[in-house]
């Protein structure tokens, strides 16, 4: 089975992050003789920066991936006017490469990320010119995140952009979501659906990482602290996450703890983290985003892993709740939803308030942590046996 993916915002193979959604489900498709072109944009979405089309074209083939660029970019902020010209941009670059390259996408299914408003109605017409099957994968619920980042403004927002996604998801040929909380979403489609969770991620020997420059950074950071909490936070700095708030509940209700920040966000945003940090007094250590060989033997050096969302964010299942899951991190979270349910069912972690206000709290039962009950989960939520499952029911459509 060949399959087109179209997402305007995941990382790629070879960027220093995680493997995405895309890039699991293209080993999937490795593993079982299939294939997978990603239609991918040149802008980074968490870092803002040009790509090198050339290096992670090299990166890509060593998993068997093809990789095609949309020719044109538009920078932004994460709720913005500028958000959506992108989004046009990188659509009408697809329908243009679509329609010119007709002829090699015969037995194609074409496979879209949602949400991506916009650029997603350009993939539909795609699909509906050239009479190919399309997969929508559900990864978050957008409008309802916009709750948060627009306050008073969400409601006439949240009814346009609800019934522009009931448009293209009426038309899928099939429905993948990460949470079984988007099932009540999702009841009024017709389509074939199916939870496919985004996984424990795959094991990996990370010895190579013990002498690089990061681990001896959080090392040397974290050496003759004694018995504090330590922290750790791998990924997006951005204004939705509301760190800041996080960070300033542990500068006034914390006696002592060490809080390393490891990740890249908008300039604006990390200036405010930046000041944060000045304020902490050495608690508090922010570092580039690492290889993610790297992070997961960083995670060694630490008692607890944060989740951190802003306000009554829907994310349900976020990635590093299998990033945490899988290192053996207590998880310190104030997201809601089903992961929330996991934490508290198997004694894996605490649920803070949305404004963080009883994080100390939660740092008390992070210190009396004992390992019992991964085991089991992790192995429910495998990675591989998650994108073999959903390969499957792709090829099924």
């Amino acid at each position: 089975m060949e399959l087109l993916i179209f997402n305007p915002y995941g990382n790629l193979p070879g960027e220093r992050w995680r493997d995405y959604r895309t890039t699991m489900l293209a080993k999937a498709a490795a593993r079982n003789q299939g294939h997978v072109m990603v239609y991918a944009s040149l802008l980074e979405h968490r870092s803002q920066c040009r790509r090198d089309p050339v290096a992670l074209r090299v990166e890509a083939a060593k998993i068997g991936v093809d990789l095609v660029f949309a020719r044109h970019f538009v920078k932004y902020s994460n709720v913005s006017i500028r958000r959506g010209l992108n989004e046009l941009a990188y659509g009408l670059d697809f329908l243009i490469y679509a329609l010119r390259n007709r002829n090699n996408l015969r037995d194609t299914k074409m496979y879209c990320v949602e949400p991506a408003p916009i650029a997603s109605f350009f993939c539909l017409a795609v699909s509906i010119l050239l009479k190919k099957p399309l997969i929508y994968d559900v990864l978050d619920l957008f409008p309802e995140s916009l709750g948060p980042s627009i306050g008073s403004r969400v409601s006439l927002l949240v009814s346009v952009f609800s019934w522009l996604r009931k448009i293209r998801l009426s038309s899928a040929a099939g429905i993948v979501y990460c949470a079984e909380d988007y099932q009540a979403m999702l009841h009024q489609f017709d389509s074939p659906s199916k939870v496919c969770y985004l996984g424990v991620p795959e094991g990996s020997d990370g010895r190579s990482a013990f002498d690089s420059v990061t681990y001896k950074s959080c090392q040397a950071f974290l050496r003759e602290v004694g018995c504090v909490p330590k922290l750790i936070y791998a990924g997006s700095i951005g204004s939705a996450y509301g760190l800041d708030l996080l960070i300033d509940q542990l500068i006034v209700n914390t006696n002592d703890f060490r809080l390393v920040l490891i990740g890249r966000g908008a300039p604006m945003q990390l200036a405010k983290i930046q000041s944060r940090i000045e304020q902490s007094e050495g608690k508090i250590l922010l570092l580039d985003p690492v290889d993610p060989l790297e992070l997961e033997t960083l995670y060694g050096l630490f008692d607890i892993g944060v989740i951190c969302y802003r306000g009554s964010s829907p994310v349900s299942m976020p990635v590093k709740f299998y990033d945490y899951l899988k290192a053996g991190l207590f998880i310190l979270s104030n997201c809601q939803g089903e992961s929330s349910d996991l934490i508290n069912r198997f004694s894996i972690g605490y649920i803070a308030n949305g404004d963080w206000s009883d994080c100390s709290a939660g740092l008390l039962v992070g210190a009396d942590f004992k390992i019992d009950q991964f085991e089991k989960l992790r192995e429910t939520l495998d990675s591989r046996l998650q994108h073999d499952v959903m390969w499957e029911f792709i090829k099924q459509l």
